[in-house]
């Protein structure tokens, strides 16, 4: 390892400047490697060692970088917004952050990382994987450098960080309870969704109670024919239609009705009308027997 660089942690910045220091050529050479693409995304160790593992292809070659506090690094962004809310913009500062503040692991399937860095990586830490216990007594006998061109490529280029984003943000509003169960907050400060996605959650929490779509309308049309008896009694079925659509939007938002379940409910609606019709009109049509039988009989 160089004297002039010493690596005190294996950070994405420690890694690529102690690569940059003892391997110049090496780190230059990493400048082809232009286009590469994420393979996986592996989110299954967060809730254990709260860390996700990336793996890009770059060349001919898999790359492997593992992230660590992960979920805590998001918790600290989301306080700083209203609400301890998650939001795109806090999980990618917290990725972009955390790599560069925290220790990675690396590994690169290549030669070169196997027989050149693979020992120092393991003897400081920062190796992926299985364990690397041979010395590069002939390949890299003083330990410089750090990393190889593929990984230099990958960890000198941000973009790919954004794919993560979409991933995690889409592990946290499918888990964002067990998320705050992980973290532990305190009362009162427990990460939160943006009010959109907490709207689609609401929509599945809703139709979750029941059995089927049918039962699903039907508790519409009786909420709606609870809160809206007096208005149904007054108005014309083309008014209740346009007022029952209002209704759907203030109290189910989030949930989408295709025009025959608009329908089905119109009919429960129309049925509900009929059944609580007004009796007026035929009381005073049997006062108007009662009056003609009365004149028939005089």
């Amino acid at each position: 390892m160089s004297e002039l660089y010493q690596l005190t942690e294996a950070s994405r910045n420690e890694l690529l400047a102690l690569a940059k220091s003892d391997t110049i050529t090496r780190y230059r050479k990493s400048a082809q490697y232009k286009g590469f693409s994420i393979v996986d995304i592996d989110t299954t160790s967060i809730f254990r060692t709260d860390t996700i593992t990336v793996t890009c292809k770059v060349g001919d070659y898999y790359d492997t970088v593992e992230m660590q506090d992960i979920l805590v690094w998001i918790q600290m962004e989301a306080e700083r917004n209203e609400n301890n809310q998650v939001n795109t913009k806090a999980v990618t500062q917290a990725i972009m952050e955390s790599i560069d503040a925290l220790e990675i692991k690396v590994n690169c399937t290549c030669p070169d990382f196997a027989y050149r860095f693979a020992y120092q990586a393991t003897q400081l830490g920062y190796k992926y994987g299985k364990p690397e216990n041979r010395e590069a007594k002939i390949t890299n006998p003083h330990n410089y450098g750090s990393i190889c061109k593929h990984l230099i490529s990958m960890l000198s280029n941000k973009k790919w960080l954004q794919q993560v984003t979409g991933t995690l943000m889409d592990f946290i509003e499918k888990n964002i309870d067990r998320v705050n169960q992980y973290l532990r907050p305190k009362e009162g400060q427990e990460l939160t969704l943006p009010d959109e996605l907490a709207r689609q959650n609401a929509k599945k929490g809703f139709w979750s109670k029941f059995a089927n779509r049918q039962e699903q309308l039907e508790e519409i049309a009786n909420e709606y024919i609870q809160d809206k008896s007096d208005y149904i009694q007054s108005a014309d079925i083309f008014h209740i239609r346009n007022d029952l659509l209002e209704y759907i939007q203030q109290n189910y938002q989030g949930v989408k009705l295709q025009n025959n379940e608009i329908n089905v409910i119109m009919k429960l609606i129309e049925q509900s009308k009929e059944n609580n019709k007004p009796e007026e009109n035929i009381e005073d049509n049997s006062d108007n027997e009662e009056e003609e039988n009365n004149e028939n009989n005089e």
